[in-house]
Order: structure tokens, then sequence, then C-alpha cells
């Protein structure tokens, strides 16, 4: 059976003469955790911006992804330092779910990101590590259609970071979602991605996709 599918057309930007997306597309694998990877610059990142609306796209025959309903993983917590952790997560929520369903569906995520002990906690009381995993909560609660990560781990230590990403592995086999997940990190992508595309060049093109399947570290690199 053909897969599903994402199709960004018509990606345009540039910043005075520097042209970073001219006429670009690209498709994403629906349901799916698709890695962006390239070099620092190539324009991973603002890819995401445009698709999720934050950074107009320069012309106007052009499609975000905002109807479809987007969380957000930035690189940093974001956190609201006055409000607790199940405040914090609550608060994006805005009558989303009806109580009952809300507070079940919270402590679920709580447990899979293994902090549930943290609910009542306030973000200067935990550590960095565990602040990220409230972050990630926070968007995975969220009921949207894709998962945006834009570098999530980039500001945790490596003992951290590896706790979190088990912890994010595992929760994303249970969503049905697409994640389109950027990182400058090639073992993080072959970690958690169904599939690695490999952006580079001015303006940016698409220089490979990769299934992690059947790839190695080498194959990535050697496109970068």
């Amino acid at each position: 059976m053909e897969e599903i599918k994402l199709r960004i057309k018509n990606m345009n930007k540039k910043y005075n003469d520097n042209i970073i997306f001219d006429n670009f597309d690209i498709e994403f694998d629906v349901n799916k955790v698709n890695c962006i990877v390239g070099k620092s610059g190539c324009g991973k990142s603002t890819l995401l911006n445009i698709v999720s609306g934050i950074v107009k796209n320069d012309s106007e025959d052009f499609k975000t992804m905002e109807d479809l309903g987007i969380s957000y993983i930035f690189q940093e917590d974001r956190l609201i330092e006055w409000l607790n952790v199940e405040e914090n997560i609550k608060f994006v929520l805005d009558k989303k779910y009806k109580k009952e369903v809300l507070e079940r569906k919270l402590q679920d995520y709580l447990d899979l990101a293994g902090i549930i002990q943290y609910k009542k906690y306030y973000p200067q009381m935990l550590s960095g590590g565990i602040r990220q995993r409230v972050n990630i909560v926070r968007a995975l609660i969220y009921p949207s259609k894709v998962i945006i990560m834009d570098e999530p781990f980039k500001s945790i230590d490596i003992k951290n970071k590896n706790i979190i990403m088990e912890k994010l592995k595992y929760i994303l086999k249970k969503e049905v979602r697409t994640v389109l997940f950027v990182t400058h990190d090639i073992d993080e992508a072959l970690f958690i991605a169904d599939k690695i595309y490999v952006l580079g060049g001015s303006p940016v093109k698409v220089k490979g996709v990769l299934d992690n399947n059947s790839i190695d570290k080498n194959a990535i690199t050697d496109l970068i």
C-alpha cells in the first residue's frame, strides 16, 4: 500500500540577497518520525518556522500546516516559572478536553515520561532534563496531527539526553502523528527517525532521503 505523504510546495524565503529557499518542495511520511539534518545554517529551523506559520513564506501560493494543528517542542523549555508542572501543561490546552479526559491524559503522559512524581513541582525546583521532559509532555498532550521538534536535546547533558530520547521514542511509538524533527546530531536522527532527509546547498536542496532501516552513519555524513 502506498504511503501517505505530507507535501510542502513553493517554499520561498530570502533575507536581503541571501536566498534560503527558491520554489522548494519536499514531502514527508504521514504518521512517521521524519528527521531533517544538514550543516549548521542550511535552513533546517527556517523550514520548520515557515511550515508552522511562525515565519511568513515570501510567496503567496504556499500552505502551512497550521490547519492540521501543530505541537512545537523548542530547544528551550519555555516553562512559566510561577506555575507548577501540572499548571504549565494545562495552560496550553484551554478547553481542548473535558476535565475527566484531561486528568487521565495528564496522568498517562506524565507516567510515560517518568515524571509523574514532579506534578506539583515548580520549574525552579527541577533539573534541566526534567524541565525538558515537561516541555515534551506539554507538546504531546496537545491535540495535534503534527509535532515539530527543533533540536529539543541541544541544551541537555548527555546522560539526561539519553534518558529523554528513550522516553520520547517510547511515547512516539504509541502516538499516531507526523513528526518533523530537526537535529545537528546524526546519532539522534538514527535513534529516533523513521526517515532521514539531508538538506544542503544555497538555495536549499534535498540532497538525499534515507530510510533509517537500511542506512548507517557514514551514508548520512557523506551527503552532508
